[in-house]
C-alpha cells in the first residue's frame, strides 16, 4: 500500500460523521499537529526513499529508480485529481474512476516491487479507505476494481511483464489466496459498514423523532398556555372543594382580581351570596362517588372585585387525570355587552327611533293590557288620536330637519301635558296616540285633549325659524273592555278626521252618531265602487262669464252621483270617500273624458266662441301613476284643443308632494293645458306657489266675494289679487257671485271673469245652448239647478 493512499484516507472524515467533528479537529485540537493532507504528501517521499533503499539492498526488484519515481509521482498526481470525487454516490461513473485510480496506484507499485502476489492485502487497505470515504454501499465497486487490479498484475507476472520473486505456480497460488482473502475482507467490511450505517441512520432518525416530539410537546404546551392566557373568554380551574387553582388574563379582566389575589380563595367570592349554596352543591356533584356529571352551561350572575354584579355564561367541565380527584374547568363569558345590545334592540323594536316614544307595536300591547284590566275591573280608559295640522307646510317651507325637530319637541310637549301613568306613542309621521287609563268620565279625556291642544299651539322656535302647528284630536272611550285594540284606534282615528273636517285645532269624541256615520260611509264606499261601471255619474256645468261683455267664456264641469234609491248626491257627500279609497282616480278619469268630449262638441257647434272647460283635479288623482298620459290620451281621443282645457287645483293638491307636482305641472303646461289655482287666498303659501308652479289662472275664493263691497278688508284683498294677477300676467276668475252688488264691485275692479249663481247654477247639458247664445251678465238664469 502506498503512503499516498494512506494519507488520502486519513485526510477525510468518516462518512456520516457530523460536520462539526472535522472542523473541530482542524487546527484547533491539540491531538492533531498536522493536517491529513500534509501528512499524506509527507508519506509519499518517505515511501519513495524506502523503496530506493530496499532496491539498493536487493529487497525489491531492480527496476530503474526513475520508474519508482515516476510511479510514485503518478500515484500522487492521480490521487490528487480524483480527490474532489470523494462524495460520489455508489454506482456512479466518478466513483468507479476514483476507485480505479486508487487500485491502479496500488497495483503498479506492489507489482513493480516484485512482491505483487504476496502484497495483495494492499488492495484491502485501499478499499477500506474508499469505503470510509464513499460509504459501505461502495464495496461492490472497490471489490470489483481490486480483483481487476490483482488479476491484471498476476497476468503481467505470468507473461513476465512484471518482475516477481515468486515465480510459477507458487506465485499464482499466493496471488489467488491473497485475492480471496482481501475479497472476504472487503465484503465483510462492506457488510459491517452497511450495518453500522443503518444503525447510525436508525439512531439518527430516532434521535430526530425524539427531538421533534420534544419540540412538539414544548410547542403544544406553549400553544396551550398561549391559548389559555390570550383567550377572549375567562378560564379558570377549581378543585371540588371550591379552591381556585388557576385563572387566565381574560378572567382576571372580567372579575377584576389578579391571579396572585384570587388563587387559593373559594369560588364563592365570584358569585352573589344568594348563589353560594347552589355553587357548593354543584361542586359537590363533581366529587360524588357515583361518578362525575357531564358538562353544564348556566347563565348566572357574577360579582366583580368592586362588588358590582354582571350577567355571565358559565360552562363547567370535569377533568380527571389518572383517577385523581376531579378538577372543574370553567369557561366564563361576560354577557354585559350582549345584554346591552339585546336591550337596545328590544327598545328599538318597541320604540320610535326619532322621538323615543313607544311605537304602534308597544301601544297595541299596552292597549290589550288596558282592555283586559277594564274587562276585569270595570275601569274606563280612553284613546286620544292626535294629528298635527299644517305639519306638511313646515316640512315644505323649513325642511325635513326642522320638521324632525318639531316632532321631537311636540312629543315632549304632549308628554308634559299627560299624567305619568298615561302612555304617549308615535304611530308615524305627525300622528301621536295617548292611552289614558283609570279615568272617571268624559271630562277627564276632554281636559287632557284641551291641554295638548293648548301646548301645541305655542309657536315652535328653531333659531331664526318659527313654525306654527295645531292639533286635531279624536277621542274614543271604553268602559266594558269589549272593544279590540284595532277597533278603538280606528274609532279615535275617525273622530280625529271629524275634528279636521270641523275646522282643526279641536277635539271630537267618537259617539253613536259617529258610529252610524261610519256605517253609512262603509255603505257609501260599497255603492260608490259601482257608480262609474253602472253609469250612475252625471256632469253638470256652471258658466264662467266674461266681466266686460257678459258673454259665456266657458264652463266648470261639476260631477254628481245619481245614486239608486237616494237620488242626486252632491260631491261634498262622496268625493271625500272617493279620495280616501282611491276611487277618485277612476272617477276623475271619467269626468275628464266626459268633459273634454262635451267641450269638443261645443267647439264644433260654436267655432268662433272658443269655449273652454274647467275640470277639478284632486291631489291623489294628480299624483297617480300615468296622469299625464291620461290627459294626453283624452285630448287625442276627443280631439279637444289643449288650450280649451283648464285643470283646477287646490293648495292641498300642490303640497301633498311639491317636487313631483312641480315637474308634472310643467309637463301639462307644455301640452298647452291651462292650470288654475282654486280657492286662492285661503291657504298659507299661495304666493309661494305662484312662483314655484306654472299657474296661469287664479280663482278668488267665494269667501272674499261674499262680503265684497261691505267689508273693506275683503274688498281690498280682491283688489290686491287683481292687481297682482295683472302684473304677473295671470287670468282671474271670481267665484261665488250671487248678488248684483257683488257683481257691480267686481266690474268696477275690472275682474276679467266671473262665476256664480247670479248667472246660473250648475245645470244640465240641455241648457248649455241657451246659456251660450244669450248674454247672461247681471241676469239670474231661469234654468233650475241640477241638484
Amino acid at each position: 500500500m502506498t503512503p499516498t493512499v494512506a494519507g488520502r484516507a486519513a485526510d477525510r472524515a468518516p462518512s456520516g460523521a457530523p460536520p462539526g467533528d472535522e472542523a473541530e479537529g482542524e487546527g484547533s485540537s491539540p491531538r492533531r499537529l498536522l493536517s491529513p493532507m500534509a501528512l499524506a504528501y509527507a508519506v509519499g517521499p518517505i515511501a519513495l526513499v524506502l523503496l530506493l533503499t530496499m532496491r539498493h539492498f536487493g529487497l525489491v526488484a531492480r527496476v530503474s529508480p526513475w520508474a519508482y519515481v515516476a510511479a510514485m509521482v503518478a500515484s500522487q498526481a492521480s490521487s490528487r485529481l480524483v480527490e474532489a470525487w470523494h462524495d460520489t454516490p455508489p454506482g456512479s461513473l466518478r466513483l468507479h474512476l476514483r476507485v480505479g485510480a486508487h487500485v491502479a496506484s496500488v497495483a503498479v507499485i506492489v507489482y513493480m516491487s516484485g512482491w505483487g502476489p504476496a502484497l495483495g492485502a494492499a488492495f484491502a487497505f485501499s478499499a477500506f479507505a474508499d469505503l470510509q470515504q464513499s460509504g459501505a454501499r461502495a464495496w461492490r465497486a472497490t471489490l470489483g476494481w481490486s480483483l481487476t487490479g490483482c488479476a491484471i498484475g498476476q497476468l503481467c507476472v505470468l507473461v513476465h511483464w512484471a518482475p516477481s520473486f515468486l515465480g510459477g505456480a507458487q506465485g499464482q497460488t499466493i496471488g489467488f489466496l491473497g485475492a480471496f482473502l482481501f475479497a472476504i475482507e472487503i465484503r465483510m467490511a462492506g457488510a459491517v459498514g452497511e450495518h453500522k450505517e443503518r444503525s447510525d441512520a436508525l439512531l439518527a432518525e430516532q434521535t430526530a423523532h425524539a427531538a421533534a416530539a420534544r419540540d412538539q410537546a414544548q410547542r403544544s404546551e406553549a400553544h396551550y398556555r398561549a391559548v389559555i392566557e390570550n383567550a377572549a373568554e375567562g378560564m379558570l380551574t377549581i378543585r371540588s372543594d371550591g379552591t381556585i387553582m388557576s385563572i387566565n388574563e381574560a378572567a382576571e379582566s372580567i372579575f377584576g382580581w389578579s391571579a396572585a389575589e384570587i388563587l387559593g380563595q373559594h369560588a364563592t367570592v365570584l358569585v352573589p351570596e344568594a348563589n353560594h349554596e347552589p355553587l357548593r352543591a354543584l361542586l359537590a356533584t363533581y366529587s360524588a362517588p357515583l361518578g362525575t356529571p357531564e358538562r353544564t352551561n348556566v347563565e348566572s350572575t357574577g360579582v366583580r372585585r368592586d362588588g358590582t354584579y354582571f350577567p355571565m355564561m358559565v360552562s363547567t367541565t370535569p377533568i380527571t387525570v389518572d383517577g385523581a380527584e376531579p378538577i372543574v374547568s370553567g369557561i366564563v363569558r361576560d354577557l354585559s355587552e350582549q345584554k346591552r345590545i339585546e336591550n337596545q334592540l328590544a327598545h328599538q323594536v318597541l320604540h320610535d327611533s326619532l322621538t323615543g316614544l313607544p311605537n304602534r307595536l308597544m301601544l297595541t300591547d299596552r292597549l290589550d293590557q288596558a282592555i283586559g284590566r277594564a274587562r276585569r275591573n270595570a275601569l274606563m280608559f280612553g284613546v286620544l288620536f292626535i294629528d298635527l295640522d299644517r305639519f306638511k307646510s313646515v316640512n315644505d317651507t323649513l325642511g325635513h330637519t326642522i320638521g324632525d325637530r318639531l316632532l321631537i319637541e311636540a312629543a315632549a310637549r304632549i308628554n308634559a301635558a299627560v299624567r305619568e301613568i298615561d302612555t304617549v306613542a308615535r304611530l308615524g309621521g305627525d300622528e301621536f296616540v295617548v292611552l289614558c287609563e283609570g279615568i272617571e268620565g268624559i271630562h277627564h279625556a276632554t281636559d287632557l285633549a284641551q291641554r295638548i291642544i293648548d301646548a301645541l299651539q305655542v309657536p315652535f322656535r328653531f333659531g331664526d325659524d318659527e313654525a306654527h302647528v295645531s292639533a286635531s284630536i279624536g277621542m274614543a272611550l271604553s268602559a266594558e273592555g269589549t272593544v279590540t285594540a284595532d277597533a278603538i284606534l280606528a274609532n279615535a282615528d275617525i273622530a280625529m278626521y271629524r275634528a279636521k273636517d270641523n275646522g282643526r285645532a279641536r277635539y271630537e269624541l267618537f259617539d253613536e252618531a259617529m258610529q252610524q256615520w261610519v256605517a253609512n260611509q262603509v255603505a257609501l264606499e260599497a255603492a260608490l265602487r259601482l257608480a262609474a261601471p253602472r253609469g250612475e255619474l252625471r256632469l253638470c256645468y256652471q258658466p264662467i262669464v266674461a266681466g266686460d261683455s257678459g258673454a259665456v267664456h266657458g264652463f266648470e264641469a261639476l260631477v254628481r252621483w245619481d245614486r239608486p234609491g237616494v237620488g242626486i248626491v252632491g260631491p261634498d257627500e262622496f268625493i271625500p270617500t272617493a279620495e280616501d279609497t282611491g276611487l277618485i282616480v277612476e272617477i276623475g278619469a271619467w269626468v275628464l273624458d266626459e268633459a273634454c268630449r262635451r267641450a269638443a262638441s261645443w267647439a264644433q257647434r260654436w267655432p268662433g266662441r272658443h269655449l273652454g272647460i274647467a275640470v277639478n283635479v284632486s291631489g291623489r288623482q294628480l299624483l297617480s301613476d300615468g296622469f299625464l298620459d291620461v290627459v294626453t290620451d283624452t285630448l287625442a281621443r276627443t280631439g279637444l284643443d289643449p288650450a280649451r282645457l283648464t285643470l283646477e287645483l287646490t293648495e292641498s293638491t300642490l303640497i301633498d308632494d311639491a317636487v313631483a307636482a312641480q315637474t308634472l305641472l310643467r309637463d301639462l303646461r307644455a301640452l298647452g293645458v291651462n292650470l288654475s289655482l282654486d280657492d286662492f287666498g285661503t291657504g298659507y303659501s299661495s304666493l309661494t306657489y305662484l312662483r314655484a308652479f306654472p299657474i296661469n289662472i287664479l280663482k278668488i275664493d267665494k269667501s272674499f266675494v261674499r262680503t265684497i263691497g261691505t267689508e273693506r278688508q275683503d274688498t281690498a284683498i280682491v283688489a290686491a289679487v287683481l292687481a297682482l294677477a295683472k302684473n304677473l300676467d295671470l287670468m282671474v276668475v271670481a267665484e261665488g257671485v250671487e248678488t248684483h252688488e257683488q257683481l257691480a264691485v267686481l266690474v268696477q275692479l275690472h275682474c276679467p271673469y266671473l262665476q256664480g249663481y247670479l248667472f246660473s247654477p250648475p245645470t244640465g247639458d240641455d241648457a248649455i245652448a241657451a246659456l251660450v247664445d244669450a248674454p247672461v251678465l247681471g241676469l239670474a238664469n231661469a234654468t233650475p239647478p241640477l241638484s
